[in-house]
């Protein structure tokens, strides 16, 4: 398991750990710090996170809480989640990479590195997630004309696959906070991201 530098500075003044709900889950923040690589990422498959952290000496933590806990950093911006062309499930803590925090570049070569975010997708998370007013519908308008044209258009855009799931898009209703998204389907809230959209509409089908 990595060893990773704490920025406690950094933690115990965080407004985004702030809004972290439940209070008790805030603690693990630090936590899980260390499921990091040498490059910030790490397998963030909700089982895997589940029992290399918990499974051995938390029991008042469940798999339901370490799930919970993920979607949690998700929504407040902590936690950036991606699935690459294999269907694993990563994960990247979000300004891990400020100097001091992870080994340098030279000392990476020599370590064991995870896959390097989406540079585009990371970006426009850490945009959304600095202006929590943005709902999704300007989310999705601001990426694109061909987007804006794809809604409620079966067919159009790239493939008939993307514009389905861009038309299911504008059915989702923001919350007041901006931060979370009710979905069309079955009215439960999941984070205002694509990724985490993304997986409750593969689950919820």
């Amino acid at each position: 398991m990595p060893k990773r530098i704490v920025d406690g500075d950094a933690i115990w003044t965080s407004s985004r750990i702030r809004q972290i709900e439940p209070p008790r889950f805030r603690a693990e923040y630090a936590n899980l710090i260390p499921l990091a690589l040498a490059n910030g990422s790490f397998e963030c498959d909700p089982v895997l996170v589940w029992t290399r952290v918990y499974a051995f000496n938390r029991p008042d933590i469940t798999f339901e809480d370490a799930k919970a806990i993920l979607d949690e950093f998700e929504r407040v911006g902590l936690l950036f989640r991606w699935a690459n062309g294999n269907r694993k499930e990563w994960g990247f803590w979000v300004k891990i990479d400020t100097p001091g925090r992870l080994p340098s570049p030279t000392q990476r070569e020599r370590m064991v590195c995870g896959e390097d975010p989406p540079f585009n997708e990371l970006s426009a998370f850490i945009k959304l997630k600095e202006n929590p007013r943005t709902v999704l519908g300007q989310s999705s308008l601001g990426l694109g004309l061909g987007v804006g044209l794809g809604l409620g258009m079966e067919g159009v855009g790239n493939g008939g696959g993307a514009a389905r799931q861009t038309a299911a898009l504008s059915q989702w209703q923001a919350s007041a906070d901006g931060h979370g998204v009710t979905c069309p389907n079955c009215s439960r809230q999941v984070p205002n991201s694509k990724a985490a959209i993304r997986r409750h509409s593969e689950a919820c089908r």
